[in-house]
């Protein structure tokens, strides 16, 4: 188990440079630039645009002088300066010394904003999103598949398997407007906008004390990321866990007399659960 992990996490850092790569060279093949507007700017102001963002330095020395500063931590004693090309996400005093890492440049769509503060600003609130999300779709995507497998080709199985395939059909740009609708607007259950009316809300931060308040604003987005996943956890489990329960030991258990909840919970559930969870 140790071997695979660490075998899917070096190639998770493969497939990051390689799509760090890619679009870095994407996003430099589009015509224009980030400074390109609809008046014509002077080519003296554009050369020292460029200058000052190091975007007249060659393809290559922009690509490694942006990993480096992702990936290569600075350590200094003096107090740091803040600045739109210095901006760290990890930015900390560890005794006498400050630790910055991180560092993802300006955001040429925000001229007074760096990459770290948008992150800094969003990123709570995604990670909380996407954490519920995740627990939406195995809370209903598991279930739904093992009673689908237990009753094949029953009201249970088609009832099922329609949802998954709704869920899968119906991308989250259409399900989140439908649910904002029917259960923000039509029914008034839920708030149909916002994250939140505190400022905690707003910085994604959970309050000490989490309220029933929250769960209403986060329910809605939480359910149209999740009914997607949930549909593929609830196919896969299904075919998983048919797959098993026809296997030769399923076979001996029963044979030997143990109940058939025994059966599925101790030992079907076991191997059928690995596909869903890898």
């Amino acid at each position: 188990m140790a071997r695979f992990i660490v075998r899917r996490l070096l190639w998770m850092f493969v497939v990051l440079f390689v799509v760090s790569l890619i679009t870095f060279v994407l996003m430099h093949a589009v015509p224009g630039g980030p400074f390109d507007t609809d008046k014509p700017v002077p080519d003296e102001v554009m050369a020292n645009l460029n200058a000052h963002y190091h975007l007249d330095w060659p393809l290559w020395r922009q690509y490694v002088q942006y990993v480096y500063d992702i990936l290569v931590p600075r350590l200094t004693t003096q107090r740091p300066t803040p600045s739109l090309l210095e901006s760290y996400l990890i930015d900390v005093k560890i005794g006498n010394v400050y630790f910055r890492w991180m560092n993802f440049g300006p955001s040429y769509a925000s001229k007074s904003r760096t990459v770290n503060d948008i992150f800094r600003d969003q990123l709570p609130v995604s990670a909380q999103l996407g954490v519920m999300a995740l627990a939406v779709a195995v809370a209903v995507g598991v279930p739904m598949g093992i009673l689908a497998a237990l009753r094949q080709n029953t009201i249970f199985d088609y009832l099922g398997m329609a949802v998954a395939i709704f869920g899968v059909s119906v991308p989250v740009i259409v399900l989140g407007p439908i649910l904002v609708w029917v259960f923000g607007v039509t029914l008034k259950w839920l708030p149909p906008t916002g994250w939140g009316a505190k400022p905690p809300y707003l910085l994604g931060v959970l309050p000490r004390q989490v309220s029933l308040d929250y769960f209403k604003f986060a329910a809605m987005p939480a359910v149209a990321l999740g009914l997607g996943s949930s549909a593929v956890l609830a196919r896969l489990m299904r075919a998983s866990l048919l797959q098993v329960i026809r296997e030769d030991y399923i076979r001996t258990a029963r044979a030997k007399g143990l109940a058939e909840q025994l059966v599925i919970t101790r030992h079907a559930l076991k191997n059928a659960m690995i596909p869903v969870a890898t």
